[in-house]
């Protein structure tokens, strides 16, 4: 994931910290915190052709520069986390599906 400044309310980070990745999407809402890794549900697994890594980051979706973008992923997340029924999680990856594409619309 991309490395983000400390917020200004955030000690200062020790060097073992530096190396403990940042969350893009937070850090594009004004947050620092620290990636998750496979406890997010942004997360993907590897396998035998791609390391394990963040969703949001293979795709190059540009949350900094567009802020609508990322409190509507940010809403995607918070159903994922919060989902308890296949139904749900269906319904919250529709909707990340459905803003992929009109972002990579956007980028034509």
């Amino acid at each position: 994931m991309g490395t983000a400044a400390a917020s200004a309310s955030s000690p200062t980070r020790t060097p073992a910290q530096a190396d403990v990745p940042r969350c893009r999407l937070h850090s594009a809402l004004g947050r620092s915190e620290s990636c998750p890794g496979p406890d997010c549900p942004f997360w993907e697994e590897g396998g035998a052709v791609v390391s394990a890594g963040c969703a949001l980051e293979r795709l190059a979706l540009d949350v900094e520069r567009r802020p609508q973008l990322a409190r509507a992923l940010r809403h995607v997340l918070g159903k994922l986390e919060r989902s308890r029924t296949r139904e749900d999680r269906d319904e919250a990856y529709a909707l990340f599906l459905r803003l992929v594409q009109e972002a990579r619309e956007e980028r034509r």
